[in-house]
């Protein structure tokens, strides 16, 4: 993510003031360096274990909760039981599951270490700052976005799941590898991870090793280390082919490779100049936290079975379809139009969004079937357009039709992520439709479905119904509804704020790190720290307090 961006606010105040401030350089960093450094106090602990035959040796120090920390952010599990496993002559792998270590979790070639079906149950710990939750958010989105893993967030944590946690002890982000057998797989998180680190720590848990571990790393990088490393930091680079599978290429623009050096500069990795054998990316990205390669990509569609849907015969053709046309003649200019027929949209990953023409007979009280354009502020339309653009009112049209209450069957964030996609399909200009993106994301209707819905009793639908700013959607759902901002004071501040920061950062700023910064923008929505669905805890809770 961008880090600090509340301390920038007042710097991109200034820039909208002094326009010729936009040179100025302001740091951009998705968290590109989360390899911890060790001193020397922190002595390796080395353990000789047989595992399906294979010797293997394993070095990792211990932390200050007494884990054992492999490879800088790599969590083994407990210090003490790998020691006593270790002790007690040569273990089998079924011994190491059985102890309950997580040792096993190195495994990676192994199926146990997935989650069935890619499908990933998940909590997040209640310690953890609202900031975080953000970051752990994006990160999370960033994975379903990128690739057909599927998070699926627990209101009564139990069995097998992934717990993102504060941990203050350590102030360490780090992660096992894999499924655990049993338990949690716990993602500790610090107030320095990024979102791009916990993208990294996530790829761990679904049985992602560092790129750099790989058996064939020599052909590719050198290792230089400085006069202070320990032999912590040397350990970190200590190849594992027995416990490891290599993947494809070897992948310099991969998530899960380390950066050039560490905050303690005690190693540093240099590209080979002439590498031996095959690789991909660009060298100069080693250690990027901008986003997902198509490496990390085909490695989790490989290691989980699931097939590209690129690959596929029938893969759906994307874009609109239909003919957009409104009635009556002139709504333009009162911004009341109907839709005379259905228009379609399909998204690059098959999924269908379709606004649906005004029904024979609809009521006032029903939206579906009617536009009032796109919202644009009336100081930007000579930057953006008028709401009626024809470049962008077919994306205006649909973006609409899933922000009304009857028709929220897809969530807040997708539908404005699928208005940027949109956008894009209609040939607007990419820097346009990121002030764009950043305008429904400050501005536009967000809800997030209450749980329990119906399945809470009359009584419960009465208390939390009263309050203001409450809907009822499809099947007598409830939503809390954070309605259109648009015309306020707020909108205006927040999005010149918003296309200062898109000036200044200009394509370095990626469209997660704008969704960070619109939650920055807008602290008292709590809309930004929680999922599709959200249980109360009360009517005192944020999300249904007035």
């Amino acid at each position: 993510m961008i880090c600090n961006w509340t301390s920038h606010l007042t710097a991109l105040a200034a820039v909208l003031a002094a326009p010729m401030a936009l040179g100025q350089s302001f740091d951009i960093s998705r968290g590109e360096n989360e390899v911890r450094s060790f001193d020397a106090a922190e002595n390796i602990e080395t353990v000789d274990l047989l595992v399906e035959g294979q010797s293997w040796q394993i070095s990792f120090v211990t932390d200050a909760n007494g884990l054992a920390v492999y490879q800088g952010d790599i969590v083994l599990g407990d210090a003490e039981e790998i020691r006593s496993i270790a002790g007690s002559g040569q273990v089998s792998l079924q011994s190491l599951e059985q102890n309950d270590t997580g040792l096993f979790g190195l495994v990676a070639r192994r199926q146990s270490t997935r989650w069935p079906d890619g499908r990933v149950p998940f909590a997040i710990d209640a310690g953890v700052p609202a900031e975080w939750r953000t970051r752990i958010r994006q990160a999370i989105r960033h994975w379903e976005e990128k690739t057909p893993i599927r998070f699926q967030e627990l209101g009564s944590p139990s069995g097998t799941y992934v717990l993102f946690f504060d941990d203050p002890v350590t102030e360490s982000c780090q992660s096992g590898v894999g499924r655990p057998m049993v338990g949690v797989r716990r993602i500790e998180l610090a107030n320095w991870c990024q979102w791009g680190n916990i993208v990294h720590e996530i790829g761990h848990a679904l049985g992602m090793h560092h790129e750099q571990a790989r058996s064939d790393r020599a052909f590719f990088v050198d290792v230089a280390f400085s006069a202070n490393a320990t032999d912590v930091d040397r350990a970190q680079f200590i190849a594992d082919p027995n416990m490891f599978a290599d993947l494809g290429p070897y992948c310099y623009d991969s998530m899960l490779h380390y950066p050039k050096t560490n905050r303690a500069r005690t190693f540093m990795l240099t590209p080979k100049a002439n590498p031996q054998g095959e690789w991909t990316g660009n060298p100069a990205n080693m250690g990027q936290r901008r986003a997902l390669a198509a490496c990390d990509i085909a490695t989790i569609r490989t290691i989980y079975g699931m097939d590209d849907p690129a690959d596929l015969g029938d893969a759906p053709e994307g874009g609109f379809e239909g003919v957009l046309a409104f009635t009556p003649a002139g709504c333009e200019t009162s911004r009341k139009c109907n839709l005379v027929n259905d228009l379609k949209f399909t998204d690059s990953r098959g999924i269908g969004w379709e606004a649906t023409k005004r029904a024979a007979g609809a009521g006032p009280g029903v939206q579906s079937g009617t536009t009032d354009g796109a919202s644009i502020p009336d100081w930007a339309q000579p930057l953006i357009g008028p709401p009626f653009d024809p470049s962008y009112i077919k994306p205006a049209v649909i973006h609409d039709h899933y922000t009304y209450a009857e028709n929220r069957v897809r969530s807040w964030w997708a539908t404005q992520r699928v208005f940027y996609d949109m956008l894009k399909d209609q040939g607007v200009s990419d820097g346009k439709a990121r002030i764009m993106y950043m305008a429904v994301l400050l501005g536009s209707r967000k809800w997030v479905k209450l749980v329990p819905g119906e399945s809470c009793g009359p009584n419960c639908i009465q208390d939390i119904g009263a309050l203001p700013s409450m809907n009822r959607g499809p099947k007598d759902e409830l939503y809390r509804e954070w309605d259109e901002t648009y015309d306020t004071p707020e909108f205006d501040a927040a999005m010149r704020l918003g296309m200062a920061a898109l000036a200044m950062f200009g394509d370095e700023m990626m469209l997660e790190d704008m969704n960070v910064l619109a939650a920055e923008l807008l602290p008292d929505q709590p809309v930004f720290q929680i999922g599709d669905s959200y249980s109360p805890n009360g009517l005192s809770d944020a999300v249904v307090a007035n």
